[in-house]
């Protein structure tokens, strides 16, 4: 024990011995010892080696150990937050994305009502002359008796009823009060005749569809194109004639389409023999072109309830990329909407199947 120490010892032993008859003089007394162990005139005990331990800025100062430990563990919170914050804005996406099918089921639905029929998609074979029969007959005939069949400019015909034969542009298919000039009609346009029905053309655009990025409103829609599989694209404007051909030699399938049989087959909704033991197909009543075949067909069927009208492909792999993005069951999913009006999260499948599948199906 140092002379420091057995110093301070004995005053102690002193002061509490006195203390008991003095009690307030025992704590004075106390209190003026331990205060002059820390006088400042004692911090001579203090090296110069040691001295920076003993000043206040180092006793609030961080060490290296420290830093890195706080550094680690807010990458650690910021990799949590990222890995809960992307899926749900994919989730949020195919939200958006639900709800914009459902206007556009609201649409067809008013659009069939004044109509009759379905706007025919650039994938489905053309109804020029409006008998209700697709491309199986020659398109307007031969009026002029000419033997040529719309190859010459003028048939004599008065195609939009004004009066006038052949002298304006033949037909405002859409009632945009423009004849041609948009290149977008109704019997072509498919789902970009429904303009007039939605509130805004952003409802035919689905939000997560990088592809819509600089793209003209007026001639593409999401939901409205070829379906490889692994790819998606739009069909071409002006429409000449059906682009399925085109779609069926990149091995695709269009998403929105009034019939899903070629031409000739018996299964279109325009042949004679869609009613007979010919066509077989049981999904041949899940086209909505069985609606437009009026007046081949006086009576033209509903379509049925579990018609697939569309769907949408866009959630389906990270953009650009082919890792997979928004999955049910392991696999891409797609957004189904059927013409009952349900919007279904389904699996993807081959393009030949996707317009074959059904509410009840993965």
């Amino acid at each position: 024990m140092t002379k420091r120490r057995r110093d301070k010892v004995t005053m102690e032993t002193t002061i509490r011995e006195r203390g008991t008859k003095n009690r307030k003089h025992y704590f004075r007394t106390l209190a003026q010892l331990h205060m002059q162990t820390y006088t400042p005139a004692r911090l001579h005990s203090c090296t110069p080696a040691p001295m920076h331990a003993c000043t206040h800025a180092r006793l609030h100062a961080f060490t290296l150990t420290e830093l890195l430990t706080v550094v680690a563990i807010i990458a650690i919170l910021m990799g949590l937050i990222f890995a809960f914050y992307r899926p749900s804005q994919e989730q949020r996406k195919v939200f958006e994305c639900q709800n914009r099918l459902v206007v556009i089921h609201r649409a067809l639905r008013m659009y069939s009502l004044d109509w009759d029929g379905f706007p025919a998609s650039p994938y489905d074979s053309l109804d020029n002359d409006k008998d209700g029969r697709f491309d199986e007959d020659t398109p307007d005939g031969d009026n002029d008796n000419d033997g040529q069949f719309d190859e010459d400019p003028v048939n004599f015909r008065d195609d939009d009823g004004d009066g006038q034969i052949d002298e304006d542009p033949p037909i405002d298919n859409d009632g945009d009060k423009r004849f041609n000039e948009d290149e977008v009609d109704a019997q072509v346009g498919g789902l970009l005749a429904l303009d007039q029905y939605l509130r805004s053309k952003r409802t035919l655009i689905c939000p997560a569809d990088h592809r819509a990025i600089g793209v003209v409103p007026d001639r593409y829609s999401s939901y409205q194109g070829c379906d490889t599989g692994t790819d998606f694209f739009s069909p071409s404007f002006p429409t000449i004639g059906s682009q399925q051909g085109v779609c069926a030699q990149a091995n695709g399938t269009p998403t929105y389409a009034i019939t899903r049989f070629l031409p000739g087959n018996p299964c279109h909704p325009s042949s004679s023999l869609f009613t007979t033991n010919q066509c077989s197909d049981p999904d041949k009543m899940r086209q909505l072109g069985i609606r437009n075949t009026k007046p081949l067909a006086p009576n033209p069927s509903v379509p049925d309830d579990a018609t697939v009208v569309t769907w949408c492909v866009h959630h389906r792999y990270v953009p650009r990329t082919t890792s997979p993005n928004y999955v049910k069951g392991g696999v891409p999913a797609d957004l189904v909407l059927y013409w009952d009006g349900q919007v279904r999260i389904q699996m993807m499948v081959t393009p030949d199947q996707a317009w074959r599948r059904k509410p009840t199906s993965q």
